[in-house]
């Protein structure tokens, strides 16, 4: 058994949750599962989408599949011990599940298929790009699928009527109204305007709390441009007492979906995540510090008619690594003039000159323009 506060997204108690589980860490291969893998929406599909919606005025729609995997049947014989404070049957007599029970490995697997194959059946086909974003040819229906969270872009309201009530009357889901969290995300939107706000400052409350920063100096930037991190070696004192890959971990979120500002300075800390010392932990409180102080700080989306399709934009340090000389990529690329991906990478080679470097960066781009 699994028992679970659960919260909506700004800390208000939802509800109290008990959920039967299935131990699946003793399910063997071959035997009682096959494949495991199941797909989510992409964080960039998710902002190209929220862009798209905002610039061509199309309403958003969020619904929640109560309990959703277990509304998927189980393909495998699965048998399960009865858990205790149950009325108990016959010695020896188990469960054979007939649904995917949370804890099974093949799981999610199973309820993705299941609702692959009810939208389907309502006519929206995945998209090749990614296959958690169904789209129907002959209307404006969009729906995005994250596990059990669902949104659907729409213009006509029968349209998306009529999806929703199938999918109450096949799965339970419960309409959440006009999109307003998802994914610790808080959407605010003025359809008027054109303007949309993306933002995860509870989140970022909560990382600085966690780590009893929440009322520590806020920081000016995220990283001194002076600090460079070495490895850490034998002679140098490790912060071995202190909580770094959670401290990485909590900002390493924030980074990919909203903060595209920290992407570089945790990705400096996280590499020596291994054997971190004192300098990569007073280099992490400093992201922090910076977290707290910027912790209202949202993606903004504007509606612009004059704005290309799709926009991107590259850089390089070249050499930045003194250790092998590897430079660093940036690419963001924008779709109507909002940014909707951004990445900080170490490149895999070596660049003769900085031109190589840039030319390496402007590769990494259009294959990102090429995929959206």
């Amino acid at each position: 058994m699994n028992f679970r506060v659960k919260r909506h997204a700004d800390g208000r108690v939802d509800r109290l949750r008990a959920r039967i589980c299935a131990q699946g860490f003793q399910e063997i291969y071959m035997i009682d599962f096959v494949d495991t893998y199941a797909p989510v929406a992409r964080l960039i599909s998710i902002r190209v989408f929220l862009a798209e919606c905002n610039q061509s005025g199309i309403h958003i729609r969020q619904g929640d599949v109560p309990t959703a995997f277990v509304k998927a049947n189980l393909r495998e014989v699965i048998y399960v011990k009865q858990p205790k404070g149950f009325e108990e049957g016959e010695p020896g007599q188990v469960w054979l599940l007939h649904k995917a029970l949370y804890g099974l490995k093949q799981a999610g697997r199973e309820w993705y298929i299941e609702l692959d194959e009810f939208l389907r059946s309502q006519g929206l086909v995945p998209t090749r790009e990614d296959p958690c974003v169904h789209k129907h040819p002959a209307k404006l229906l969009v729906v995005l699928v994250y596990v059990d969270d669902i949104l659907i872009g729409y213009k006509n309201e029968e349209d998306m009527r009529e999806l929703m009530n199938a999918l109450e009357v096949k799965y339970g889901i419960k309409d959440l109204g006009e999109l307003s969290w998802f994914l610790g995300m808080h959407v605010t939107r003025d359809f008027e305007r054109g303007v949309m706000k993306i933002d995860q400052e509870q989140y970022a409350i909560e990382v600085c709390e966690r780590f009893t920063m929440d009322n520590c100096r806020p920081g000016e930037t995220a990283m001194d441009q002076s600090v460079v991190l070495y490895p850490g070696d034998s002679e140098e004192e490790l912060a071995t007492r202190v909580p770094y890959k959670q401290a990485v971990g909590a900002p390493l979120y924030l980074s990919r979906v909203t903060r595209p500002d920290i992407a570089f300075a945790v990705n400096q800390v996280a590499a020596h995540a291994a054997r971190p010392t004192v300098t990569h932990w007073h280099a992490v409180k400093k992201i922090v510090r910076y977290v707290w102080g910027t912790r209202s700080m949202a993606l903004v989306y504007q509606r612009d008619v004059h704005a290309p399709r799709i926009k991107v934009y590259t850089d390089a340090d070249w050499a930045n690594n003194i250790l092998d000389r590897k430079s660093i990529s940036d690419v963001l690329p924008q779709v109507h003039g909002c940014t909707v991906h951004w990445s900080c990478k170490r490149q895999t080679v070596v660049a003769k000159s900085s031109t190589a470097a840039e030319f390496i960066s402007c590769s990494m781009g259009v294959e990102e323009v090429i995929w959206i």
